[in-house]
């Protein structure tokens, strides 16, 4: 009778022949990731065909619209206004008068009468202007010329003065006085018991004057009521009374 032959294990590591002995099994890493791969792409793929996803995304639209239009009117709203304030960028011209005086002239071809009152004109706006000319704008034929008396670097009266035919220099915030005059007219002599009257020239008053400019525009000086404290300061300007009296030599001609 044959003898059977025992096997003998063999000698190595059992790692090589794919055994691992009282080790649990236990799943593939690469099995893990292959089975959780596609997992996230389906749910993206179910938010993206939601009826909510479409509804955010016309909402969004509607929004990003919304805001386009939003953009264009107020760009359109800042060129309107940048426009506004260009058009008012230029000078703005104010006007009063503070003072009415009559120089009567008792010479030896009579008497002689000339009225004449005093104004300020400022510019108020925002850029420097010069003035070529002004002229007030009155219902009758206007006999009053305007005489600019001249001032010094401190802004004092010169005691000289010029006619309205040259140019004047107002920066934003500048005044200038003016003296507007009649020419000197003979007076009628009227006797009463009450005494003697003169009755001298006579002009018209009004609120509007027209203002040239070299760039040649012209500009409405618009008329303001100033206080009494303006008025006062200006009527006791050192100098007023002589720039009254050079203003009314020039205006009759004399040198």
């Amino acid at each position: 009778m044959a003898k059977r032959r025992r096997k003998t294990p063999k000698s190595g590591n059992p790692a090589k022949r794919g055994k691992f002995p009282n080790v649990p099994k236990t799943a593939n890493n690469g099995d893990k990731e292959k089975k959780n791969d596609g997992r996230p792409r389906i749910f993206l793929s179910r938010i993206f065909q939601s009826r909510q996803w479409k509804i955010a995304i016309e909402v969004a639209g509607l929004v990003a619209n919304l805001a386009t239009i939003f953009a264009i009117g107020l760009t359109c709203f800042q060129i309107y206004v940048g426009n506004w304030q260009f058009d008012r960028s230029g000078p703005d011209y104010t006007w009063f008068t503070f003072g009415l005086g009559n120089r009567l002239d008792l010479g030896a071809g009579g008497p002689s009468d000339q009225t004449y009152m005093m104004a300020v004109l400022s510019n108020s706006g925002r850029t420097e202007d010069t003035v070529v000319s002004m002229k007030r704008r009155t219902r009758m034929a206007e006999n009053m010329t305007i005489c600019i008396p001249a001032i010094d670097g401190d802004g004092n009266l010169t005691g000289k003065a010029a006619l309205n035919d040259g140019t004047l220099k107002l920066a934003p915030g500048d005044s200038r006085v003016l003296i507007i005059a009649t020419r000197s007219t003979r007076s009628a002599v009227r006797q009463d018991g009450n005494g003697i009257a003169f009755s001298g020239s006579h002009f018209e008053m009004t609120h509007k004057m027209t203002v040239y400019s070299a760039s040649g525009h012209e500009w409405d000086a618009k008329w303001v009521d100033a206080d009494e404290i303006v008025m006062k300061h200006y009527e006791n300007l050192p100098g007023l009374a002589t720039a009254e009296r050079r203003c009314g030599e020039l205006v009759d001609g004399k040198s």
